[in-house]
Parts: C-alpha cells; structure tokens; sequence
C-alpha cells in the first residue's frame, strides 16, 4: 500500500480536540491533506446524511427505498456495499480455530484511549488485536462528510500517538454504515468490521440479567443446531461493568464446550501483520490451531505528535486490513500488564466462534 505521512503541523488542530465532530468548521476534509495528492472530497458518493448522530431514523426509515440502495446496515444488515470498487464487510469468519485463552479484538472509542491511556495500551499488550471504533460512538450516517472524516481521522491518529500503531481497520458504532461512510473509511485505510450475532449486553441494565443469559443461550443452541458448521459467527460482547464482565466470564466455558474455535478476527481472516508496523506479528489460522498464541508483539512504544500514515488514494478494490501469511518471526515475551487498574476503557469485543 502506497501511503503518505501527515505531521500535526499540516492538520489544523495538533490534538484530537474533546469532540472532532463540533469543530468541523475548523478540521474541513480537504484542509487536512491540503498539501497531499488526497483529494477524496469530490469521490464521495452523493449519498444523503441519514437521521441524527444519536440514531434517530424516525425521519429518514419511511422514504428510504426499501431496495436499500446505500446498503445501510441500520436499514437491513447489508454488508456487501453497492458502491463499485468498494470490499465487502468482515462480518463472519470463512475458517474455524482452535483455542485455549481466547483473545479478541479490541475496538477503541478514540476519546476514551485519552481518558484510559495505559488501559488502552495493556489491550495491545495482552496480544488483544485493536482496531478503531472513532472519536465519540456516534451514528456515523448521521454525520456529514467532515464529521464522519474527523471522527476516524482523529480516532486513528490518537491510537498511533498512545499505542504506537495504526490500525487498519475500524467498527462502525451501532453498526451504523453505508456505501457514504465506507468509501471515507477506505480512504482512510479503514476496513469494515461488523459482527453477525449480538448478545445486547450493553443493554444489561434495561434488559436485565436474564434476557442477556438467554441470548448467550441462543448462541449455544444455535451451535448445537449446526447453525455454524457453513462457516463461523462474528459475536459482539462488550467490556463495559461487572455485569457485562461477570456474565462474559460465566459463559466463557460453556462457549468452549460447544464451539470448536474461539479466535480473533484477524486470525480469522489470515491477518498476521494487522497494523502499517510489521513488527507486530500475529499467528497465522494454521498456527492457532496447533496452539500458537503468540508471535511477536512488542512492548507498546507511544509516539505523540509523529506522522500518521493512511493511503495516498482511496484504497477500494482490495482490502486494507491486509491478507495476511504465514510470518515466522520469533516469539516474544508478552500479554505483560502496563496497568495496575482491572478494568481498562470500555471497549467491545468481536469473539470469532466456530462449530467444528
């Protein structure tokens, strides 16, 4: 992948600001890259701004063809983009692996890496793989062009400075994305990872304990059914109190009983090398299986303030979550604590499960 270094000095605010997406009168599209060969504003598609940033479809849902031209996950689950040139989602996993500690993928809300920086550094650490989540979890189809740019942009950037890694990919919040905001992903070497199964914990506290014990169940008949056999499940869990931990944990043995493989996505999906640093490596499908767990993962080195590389053009007719290969690099002393806290941000979790 052709990529391009952009120093705070060429971006108008030097820090991700509190909320990217109030100051987009001062962060537009084109002012970032003002000086680069990066002009993706005239590219984006002439799709319209869907509801409000807080999810409120109520005025946009009764219009909207029900062909779904925009594939809008909010409307119908649609993860295969209409937009040509544009790769489908990452929504289930094709392999199945097997397992022993699981580790899943991170997905970072930009905002809380700044509140929860060692929090946010030991998830790497831990062999987690990370990916972004943006700046402030909003519906990002009820965002303009600048704002939904700010929010990866800022959200990429602050994981670099932190982490010292740039992702290459990123989950939409609520799911909420269209051909719109995936072609401004893309161009910010973003993939889109979804997820096929939800077990609704983040709303533990309204659905209460039992509604979320039995859609943890559903999962477990539906394993039992052979519901999986075709191909594994993208299962969303969230990292967010006691409640969501406790119940997570519960389920955990359960989980291993009636699945083959529990993986990250980015074993899954081949990735070994998941972020633009080639230093950090992860193992292959055929390695977990045989119990790799480890490959190469450094130490987390923060880098603030140093450039941040994305493509020096949209990126849409092969993945930038790059298909990974075999890589036999040595294996590394990690999974080490940078902090003394139990509970780091509230991030989610993309478990990947297979039937065998």
């Amino acid at each position: 992948m052709t990529s391009i270094s952009i120093a705070d000095s060429e971006v108008p605010l030097g820090n991700p600001p509190p909320n990217p997406s109030i100051q987009r009168s001062s962060v537009p599209l084109i002012a970032i890259h003002l000086s680069k060969p990066f002009q993706i504003q005239s590219k984006i598609p002439n799709i319209a701004v869907k509801g409000t940033p807080t999810g409120d479809f109520t005025a946009t849902t009764p219009n909207y063809p029900r062909t779904d031209p925009d594939c809008w996950w909010s409307f119908g689950k649609c993860t295969t983009p209409k937009l040509a040139g544009l790769i489908p989602d990452i929504s289930t996993c094709p392999q199945p692996n097997t397992f022993d500690k699981p580790e899943s993928k991170f997905v970072y809300v930009g905002s809380n890496v700044i509140d929860w920086p060692l929090e946010a550094q030991r998830g790497l650490a831990d062999g987690h793989e990370i990916c972004s989540h943006t700046w402030s979890h909003k519906y990002m189809t009820g965002l303009t062009n600048e704002q939904a740019f700010a929010e990866l942009y800022f959200s990429k950037k602050i994981i670099k400075d932190v982490l010292g890694i740039t992702v290459q990919c990123w989950r939409p919040p609520f799911g909420d994305t269209d051909d719109r905001i995936r072609f401004i992903a893309a161009s910010l070497g973003l993939s889109t990872v979804l997820w096929d199964n939800d077990v609704n914990d983040f709303r533990f506290a309204t659905l209460g304990q039992a509604v979320v014990n039995a859609n943890y169940q559903n999962l477990l008949d539906g394993a039992a059914k052979g519901l999986f056999n075709a191909h594994g499940t993208i299962v969303l869990s969230h990292e967010l109190n006691d409640g969501t931990m406790n119940t997570s944990a519960a389920y955990l043995p359960k989980i291993q009983q009636a699945f083959k493989h529990v993986v990250p996505v980015a074993v899954c999906q081949n990735v070994t090398q998941p972020y633009i640093e080639t230093s950090y490596t992860y193992p292959t499908f055929a390695e977990w299986a045989k119990g790799t767990r480890v490959k190469n993962i450094p130490d987390p080195v923060p880098n603030p303030g140093g450039p941040l590389q994305i493509p020096s053009s949209p990126n849409q007719g092969s993945s930038s979550y790059p298909a990974g290969a075999a890589n036999t690099g040595s294996v590394a002393a990690a999974r080490r604590s940078l902090a003394a806290s139990v509970y780091g941000p509230p991030v989610e979790q993309l478990f990947l499960l297979e039937m065998g």
